[in-house]
């Protein structure tokens, strides 16, 4: 069987629609529907360390508002910059897996942001 994971980390899940989908020609367990089901983390709030375009997102709207007629704060804008600059050098160092992983015996394929998805998130708007 295969396993989509329908939204990346950070995205908004509805309470109750699905959060992946599982394709097969063989039914799954309910052990492994289980597994499966535990290994999701749905929470009120967005985390750093399970979205690395939450603090992009963050860092963003702090260059936004320095660079606003209203703070013109240029030095934190840039520090703002240098942050955004950091997270995205680190995440270039990640080298997601171009292959999906192996869970429960069987395929999980989870959502990855692309290069020009994580450009746009930390440049489009400043």
């Amino acid at each position: 069987w295969k396993v989509e994971i329908i939204e990346r980390s950070g995205e908004y899940v509805q309470s109750g629609l699905p959060a992946f989908r599982i394709s097969s020609s063989a039914d799954i367990s309910e052990s492994a529907a289980r597994k499966l089901s535990a290994a999701i983390d749905i929470g009120p709030e967005r985390t750093h360390a399970q979205d690395i375009g939450f603090g992009v997102r963050q860092l963003v709207d702090v260059a936004l508002r320095a660079l606003s007629p209203s703070l013109n704060d240029p030095t934190t804008a840039l520090e703002a910059l240098n942050g955004i600059e950091r997270i995205l050098f680190a995440w270039k160092e990640l080298d997601p897996p171009d292959q999906p992983f192996a869970a429960c015996n069987g395929v999980v394929i989870g959502a990855q942001m692309t290069d020009a998805e994580m450009s746009e998130l930390a440049f489009s708007q400043i």
